[in-house]
């Protein structure tokens, strides 16, 4: 098996703002996953989050039913996973103009 990281890409996710303004367009994570190959490890990475519970209660409770799309945006082979957290690091939220804010661990 090989370890990838996997870079996974949330639109159509309407996250309000900690400071009560505005809300967030989408979503950018970053999943750990051991796989044969790539596509393998895009559909391990996509599957993992879809059968977390702490997404849904944090993230996916905030899906546009008509917008949201998950999609595996790039996966990249790692020698090893490190000190990286696992299975997936926190969520990066971005807003409709481009600009992200880092959001909690979920």
């Amino acid at each position: 098996m090989v370890k990838y990281a996997v870079v996974i890409h949330g639109r159509g996710f309407h996250v309000p703002a900690e400071d009560g303004v505005g809300r967030s367009a989408g979503f950018y994570v970053t999943a750990f996953v051991e796989a044969e190959s790539v596509e393998e490890a895009c559909e391990e990475a996509l599957q993992q989050l879809m059968e977390d519970e702490a997404f849904h209660d944090e993230i996916g409770v905030y899906a546009d039913p008509e917008q949201a799309e998950l999609f595996a945006e790039e996966a990249e082979e790692l020698e090893s996973f490190g000190d990286a957290t696992l299975p997936r690091g926190g969520f990066v939220l971005y807003v409709e103009d481009g600009t992200a804010e880092s959001g909690g661990e979920a």
